[in-house]
C-alpha cells in the first residue's frame, strides 16, 4: 500500500494514469457513437431499409464495403486499423506509432462489443422510443445522427487531451501533411468527403436524404472535437518561462522538431530576469508537448494560445496567402463594377 501510495504521489504517474484514461474512455465514446447510432442494427428494423449513417472515416468505409461484398463493418474496421497502423508505422515512426497503438487495439474491439451485445442495442432502442417515438422513420435516422456524431467527437477530443490519436483516417492525413502543404485538418476533411459521397454513389439514389444527414454528422462531430478539445485553430503559440529553457529547447528543436525564439524577460516582482521561450505548433502536439515540459520541469510557467493564422517556413506560404487575398479582392472589384454597369 506505501509503495503504491508513493507511486501515486509523484506527478508524472498521475499524469500518466489520466492521460491513458482519457484515451481509453474517449475510445469507448467513439465506438459507442459509431456501433449504436450510425451502423445498421436491430434499434433501425423497425424503421424500414437502412444502411447506415456514412460520416466518413473508417466507419463510412465499413458502411460501403458491407454494403458492396457484406464485409461487416466491425470487420472492415478492423482490418483497416491494422493497416493503417503498420502504415503510420512505416512513414511516420515509432513515436507516433504509440500513440495510435492503444486505439488501434480498443476501438475496433469496443466497436465490435456494442455492435454485436444486446445490451448496447436496448439501451438506443429505448434512447429511440423516448426521444422520437412519434416521429417520422426519417427524423428518428437524424437523431441517432446527431448523438452519433456528439459521442464520436466527444471522444476524439478526449483522446487528443490524453495525447493519443484515434488513428484510422487521421493516419493517412498526416502521412498526406507531410508530403504536402495540405494541413491534416484539411485532408482528413477531403477524406471523409469523398467516403461520404462514395457512399451515396454506392448505395444508390434512396441513399441521398441519409446521405445529406451523415454530412450534417460529420459537421457536429467536427463541432464537438473543437469543443472538448479547446477551440477551432489547428495552431498554438506557447511562452514558457523555466530555468530549465535549454533542456526545453532541445526538446522543442529534436523531438518535435520546430523553431524557438529565446528572449530574456524580466519579473515585474523582484525584477528577476529569466529565459523565455516561444515557439508554435500543430494541435497533434499539444498533450505531448506539455507533459514534456511539465516532466522537465513542473514549475515552469507557460501561457498558450490559439492562433488564427501562421506563415512562414514549416507553415503556410505568407507569398501564398498575399495572392489569395489579391486575388479575391481582384473578383469583388469585377463584381462590384459588373452591379454598377
Amino acid at each position: 500500500m506505501n509503495k503504491l501510495k508513493l507511486w501515486w504521489g509523484k506527478l508524472e504517474n498521475r499524469r500518466h494514469v489520466i492521460n491513458l484514461s482519457l484515451v481509453i474512455f474517449g475510445t469507448f465514446l467513439v465506438a459507442l457513437g459509431t456501433g449504436m447510432f450510425l451502423t445498421p442494427n436491430i434499434n433501425m428494423a423497425e424503421l424500414g431499409k437502412f444502411e447506415g449513417i456514412n460520416a466518413g472515416g473508417m466507419g463510412g468505409l465499413g458502411l460501403i464495403f458491407q454494403n458492396l461484398i457484406g464485409l461487416p463493418v466491425d470487420v472492415t474496421v478492423a482490418i483497416l486499423s491494422v493497416s493503417l497502423f503498420l502504415l503510420g508505422l512505416l512513414i511516420l515512426g515509432k513515436e507516433f506509432a504509440l500513440k495510435t497503438l492503444l486505439a488501434t487495439i480498443l476501438y475496433p474491439a469496443l466497436l465490435s462489443i456494442t455492435i454485436r451485445t444486446p445490451f448496447f442495442q436496448i439501451a438506443a432502442r429505448a434512447l429511440y422510443d423516448t426521444l422520437g417515438a412519434d416521429l417520422p422513420n426519417l427524423a428518428n435516422i437524424l437523431i441517432g445522427g446527431l448523438i452519433g456524431g456528439v459521442l464520436v467527437g466527444a471522444g476524439v477530443g478526449l483522446t487528443f487531451l490524453g495525447g493519443g490519436s484515434t488513428g484510422g483516417i487521421d493516419i493517412f492525413a498526416i502521412i498526406i501533411n507531410k508530403y504536402t502543404k495540405v494541413k491534416a485538418a484539411t485532408a482528413t476533411f477531403i477524406i471523409d468527403a469523398i467516403i461520404v459521397f462514395t457512399g451515396i454513389f454506392v448505395m444508390g439514389v434512396d441513399y441521398i436524404v441519409i446521405g445529406i444527414i451523415g454530412i450534417i454528422t460529420a459537421f457536429i462531430t467536427g463541432l464537438a472535437i473543437n469543443f472538448v478539445f479547446s477551440g477551432k485553430s489547428d495552431m498554438y503559440d506557447a511562452r514558457i518561462i523555466s530555468k530549465e529553457w535549454e533542456k526545453i529547447n532541445v526538446y522543442i528543436q529534436d523531438v518535435m522538431e520546430r523553431g524557438a525564439t529565446i528572449t530574456t524577460v524580466e519579473g515585474g516582482y523582484k525584477f528577476e530576469q529569466y529565459r523565455q521561450i516561444n515557439v508554435v505548433f500543430s494541435r497533434e502536439q499539444h498533450a505531448s508537448f506539455i507533459e514534456a515540459v511539465a516532466e522537465i520541469d513542473s514549475r515552469a510557467f507557460i501561457v498558450i494560445s490559439q492562433l488564427q493564422n501562421v506563415y512562414g517556413e514549416g507553415f503556410s506560404a505568407l507569398e501564398q496567402e498575399r495572392l489569395r487575398k489579391l486575388g479575391l479582392r481582384r473578383k469583388k472589384q469585377k463584381v462590384n463594377q459588373g452591379s454598377e454597369q
